[in-house]
């Protein structure tokens, strides 16, 4: 660590920003491993390339500081988990067999065919 009082300072303001952009890593690094995982890698491209587009826009638009900086890379990192998240809760692409929102084919089918429910008048006797 720096002994120096101004490096100090600077870094004591800057620190809840890298703590916040922290966190949004750890879950950016998750939610891009299911999409590299499900083997979506144009999506997790473009979803990519969007990010660091926004991070360079921040950075572009506000004066240049360095509390400006890393609310850039956080914007970065919280829009990673945005896309992928999206994406992969969206069930289109190869994302569309998990269906998280809707009631899967496989459970209608069995709702509605009343052969495959039991019969409850049916004693078991053990």
């Amino acid at each position: 660590m720096t002994k120096v009082p101004a490096v100090r300072v600077a870094a004591a303001a800057v620190m809840p920003m890298v703590l916040a952009t922290q966190i949004f890593k750890s879950v950016a690094y998750a939610t891009n491993g299911v999409l590299m995982g499900g083997l979506d890698w144009e999506y997790s491209s473009a979803g990519m390339t969007l990010a660091a587009l926004l991070c360079c826009l921040i950075v572009h638009v506000l004066p240049a500081s360095l509390w400006n900086i890393w609310i850039a890379l956080c914007a970065f990192m919280a829009a990673q988990v945005v896309i992928s998240a999206g994406r992969f809760s969206s069930g289109t692409g190869p994302w569309a067999g998990l269906s998280l929102y809707r009631k899967n084919n496989y459970d209608s089918a069995m709702d509605s065919n009343p052969s495959n429910k039991p019969d409850s008048s049916a004693a078991v006797n053990g």
